[in-house]
């Protein structure tokens, strides 16, 4: 199924350079949006609560910083961030990539700081 879905998005892994990591990743994003979605389970209104803190945080962050973007440029900006903060995150890079925290968190840390430099360089993520 999965090499199927890779055919249908004309993805070839096999043959995968690093200029081929935006296109793939667009075409990978596209061919999961074309999916209906399954709802997600409810959290704990705790962790909701707390999710939804960290958000509006980041939202701040973002749009304070690039006072000129849309409304649309600030979100997206704001939620590739959020994923950095994901515990799923963190779980991805030590399960599946078997980094070491230290490796973990220097990578967050640096995809974090390129985002934050392009926002300030007012590079947007829709332009």
């Amino acid at each position: 199924v999965m090499r199927r879905l890779e055919q249908q998005a004309g993805i070839d892994l096999d043959g995968l350079r690093l200029e081929d990591v935006p296109g793939v990743a667009a075409r990978i994003m596209a061919t999961i949006a074309s999916h209906p979605r399954e709802p997600r389970p409810e959290l704990a209104p705790t962790l909701t609560a707390a999710g939804q803190r960290e958000r509006e945080a980041l939202r701040h962050a973002v749009g304070t910083a690039a006072e000129r973007w849309s409304a649309d440029q600030s979100a997206v900006a704001a939620a590739m961030l959020d994923v950095l903060l994901a515990v799923a995150t963190y779980e991805r890079l030590a399960g599946d990539w078997e980094l070491e925290p230290e490796q973990a968190i220097a990578g967050v840390t640096w995809v974090a700081r390129l985002i934050a430099t392009a926002v300030q360089d007012d590079q947007g993520p829709l332009d």
